[in-house]
């Protein structure tokens, strides 16, 4: 079983992902409030995928606590995490979003995790 995590900012797009990758129907945020409080996961339909869906990194509710939940969450998978996907919108794409990545790498990972890791950038209006 390999895992996918999908990472990134409050309404970048990570649950719309998830919800396609895994055939969930999650409730979907809007780009001030978001609907996912807690990590989840859920298998790739036909295959060997376990998407796992965070909360949004900064949120605007406790960006701290935010973090922790995502940090307690992937720690509890006892291989790790085989991929990661940063998610980010069109529009952050520039130098807040890239310090955002660089502060998550630095906290969360290895450097190696950049081996295993995608950048998907997406357009939400």
């Amino acid at each position: 079983m390999r895992h996918v995590a999908l990472l990134g900012l409050t309404g970048s797009g990570k649950t719309s992902i998830f919800n396609l990758m895994t055939g969930q129907n999650n409730q979907l945020g809007n780009k001030i409030v978001s609907q996912t409080n807690e990590c989840s996961t859920a298998k790739m339909p036909d295959r060997e995928f376990v998407f796992v869906d965070t909360v949004g990194l900064r949120d605007s509710r406790d960006e701290h606590q935010a973090l922790y939940k995502v940090i307690d969450f992937l720690l509890s998978f006892k291989d790790g995490v085989d991929v990661i996907f940063f998610v980010v919108q069109h529009n952050v794409v520039g130098n807040d979003g890239r310090d955002l990545f660089d502060e998550v790498y630095q906290k969360l990972f290895t450097t190696e995790a950049y081996r295993n890791s995608c950048l998907i950038i997406t357009h939400y209006d």
